[in-house]
């Protein structure tokens, strides 16, 4: 059985398909733990983000195409895919997360089903989703272009993409400050709950191999977005973004 203490963190983060298998044995660990750590590491700002996220999609909803199917990609426990099913009563939403413990410990919501699966290679048809949520979850993904592309394809034209993600500050001091923070914070945390440092140290790596919220919304354009609202916070590490598949 792989376990994360046998993975080289610095290894599989350089390496897209090692990566894939790390962020899962990670994820698969942290599992029991993930919800009670995302509120303590953010001091409770977490929920007024994904609140913000919903607040966006709401307000846009009233000028897309009817809502019918949504789908919450990297559900985790399924926090935002309930947040999101409880927003838009009536809806159907499939929580998708590639951590099968994850899935195993996500809270139940009559309007939501829950399934192990890749975000990179969705199992929805075609033009077959109004609106797409995905909270902390590009930057895990082997590829988060492909993750973009996939989500495009299975979004309907008109319809909805909500992202709640960490970004790479764009100024160079608050970036060395705020990742080293992050490290600081994560590894403490992750020898504290898990006897293991790098399980939560990874957050820092990962926003620094990613983009930038400027980056971030120039990607989305490119691929055939048009950003309705984006938001920035600590000072550009955390993004808020609300954009819409051109018809």
């Amino acid at each position: 059985m792989t376990t994360l203490k046998g993975l080289n963190q610095r290894e599989c983060l350089a390496d897209p398909q090692r990566k894939q298998l790390y962020v899962t044995v990670m994820f698969d660990e942290i599992a029991p733990r993930y919800d009670r750590f995302t509120r303590w590491f953010s001091y409770g700002l977490d929920s007024g983000w994904k609140g913000e996220v919903l607040k966006q999609i709401q307000e846009a909803a009233n000028s897309a195409p009817a809502i019918r199917q949504g789908l919450d990609i990297a559900c985790g426990t399924g926090d935002l895919a309930r947040l999101l099913a409880e927003a838009m009563p009536g809806v159907t939403i499939a929580g998708v997360d590639i951590s099968p413990v994850m899935i195993a410990c996500a809270q139940p919501h009559p309007q939501v089903v829950y399934r192990v699966g890749d975000a990179t290679r969705l199992e929805e048809a075609d033009g077959s989703v109004q609106v797409v949520t995905i909270g902390y979850g590009l930057r895990n993904l082997p590829d988060y272009m492909q993750g973009l592309r996939e989500i495009h394809r299975v979004l309907a034209p008109g319809s909805l993409l909500g992202i709640l993600e960490f970004t790479r500050p764009e100024t160079v001091l608050w970036r060395w400050i705020f990742l080293g923070y992050l490290w600081l914070a994560g590894t403490i945390y992750g020898w504290w709950w898990h006897g293991h440092g790098p399980v939560y140290g990874y957050i820092a790596r990962s926003i620094a191999r990613f983009a930038t919220r400027r980056e971030l919304t120039a990607q989305l354009g490119s691929l055939g977005f048009d950003i309705i609202c984006q938001g920035s916070h600590l000072g550009g590490g955390v993004a808020v973004i609300v954009a819409r598949k051109r018809a």
